[in-house]
Order: structure tokens, then C-alpha cells, then sequence
């Protein structure tokens, strides 16, 4: 069969997020990790821009730090999220 790659995984994510599923989109980083797929920095952007979306600032950091934790550096996109969900509160 066809494994799936980062780049499938990220796109149910970010789908999930921007439909405003957002447990789900956790829910999938979760299932992405069981199989031994390492979640990147566009990943955890996919879940930011979620919350962000939402105006969730709190839940949108501590998604920041689990990245960082992770050691998906955030990126210049990750901090503009964060901006965005500011403003959306």
C-alpha cells in the first residue's frame, strides 16, 4: 500500500484546522506520532493557525511551546499566527 508522508499527514491537519475542527486536528498530530511520523514546524503552524483563526491566543501559545519542546523551532510563520491570533481575540 501507499504510506502516507508528512505532507498528507499536515494537509488533514491543516484541513481539520481550518474547518475549525480543532480537537480533531490535535487528535491527528496524535495519530501522526503513533506512526512514527515526527510532526515539523508546518505542523504545529497547521494547529496555531487553527486557534489563531479562533482568536484562542492561549491555546495557540501553549501549541508554540509544545513545537518548541519538540524542538520544531517556530518559524518567522509561527510568530505571525500568534500576531494574527492576537488580534482576533
Amino acid at each position: 500500500g501507499i504510506t502516507a508522508d508528512i505532507v498528507s499527514w499536515n494537509s488533514v491537519i491543516n484541513s481539520c484546522a481550518r474547518a475549525g475542527h480543532l480537537d480533531e486536528a490535535v487528535a491527528w498530530v496524535g495519530r501522526m506520532r503513533q506512526h512514527q511520523i515526527t510532526p515539523n514546524v508546518e505542523t504545529y503552524n497547521c494547529v496555531l493557525n487553527g486557534y489563531a483563526s479562533g482568536g484562542h491566543v492561549d491555546e495557540a501559545v501553549a501549541w508554540l511551546r509544545v513545537a518548541e519542546a519538540a524542538f520544531a523551532r517556530p518559524n518567522v510563520f509561527s510568530y505571525s499566527i500568534l500576531v494574527k491570533a492576537c488580534s482576533n481575540a
